[in-house]
């Protein structure tokens, strides 16, 4: 979880960093950013899936969610090289928080099931990552609060996508703490 993340942030930064060199290398460093995004995305549903399906006859389990995120890490990777993806912000989050509630599709199921290793916390942790994700896609899309305050106002600190990042690093965070606590109760 910690090379995706670290993966994604690294990513991030190249982007942010080569963003305005020209249109080819834009263009590329973009793609190179939605791909660490689908990453990080990977890396917070591995150990989910593997503590919770990690004994016995539940490893098929493991290996089927697994198989099925990693299918749906690729194509959400495919789908970013599309002109269309790139170019459209509403479409690419479309696309991560369609590919994000997947990754929930196993962890649901272990708590449903019993066949799995139920967590108390499971619904907390999926409603605290959630949250957090769906409002910094509301700044990511609003571009609030640049879009209230006169041109230039927030162009080094504090504008939408700043924020979005911030969101990120604390969603990446509290998933961290349940993936380790989830960890902990497995042993």
């Amino acid at each position: 979880m910690l090379l995706a993340t670290s993966f994604c942030m690294a990513c991030s930064a190249t982007c942010h960093l080569c963003f305005v060199r020209s249109e080819h290398i834009c263009d590329m460093v973009a793609k190179l950013d939605y791909w660490g995004i689908a990453v990080c995305c990977l890396g917070s549903s591995y150990p989910q899936i593997s503590y919770r399906y990690a004994c016995g006859n539940l490893v098929k389990l493991r290996w089927i969610f697994v198989s099925i995120i990693t299918f749906l890490t690729a194509t959400c990777m495919v789908l970013t090289l599309r002109p269309n993806v790139v170019a459209s912000p509403l479409l690419r989050c479309i696309i991560f928080g369609t590919f994000a509630i997947s990754v929930f599709g196993p962890i649901i199921y272990a708590q449903q099931d019993h066949s799995g290793f139920a967590m108390p916390e499971t619904y907390e942790h999926l409603a605290i990552v959630s949250s957090l994700h769906i409002v910094g896609m509301f700044f990511f899309l609003s571009k609030v609060p640049e879009r209230w305050f006169n041109k230039g106002y927030f162009d080094y600190f504090g504008h939408g996508h700043n924020i979005f990042h911030t969101i990120v690093v604390i969603a990446v965070g509290v998933d961290f703490y349940y993936s380790y606590k989830l960890y902990q109760d497995r042993q």
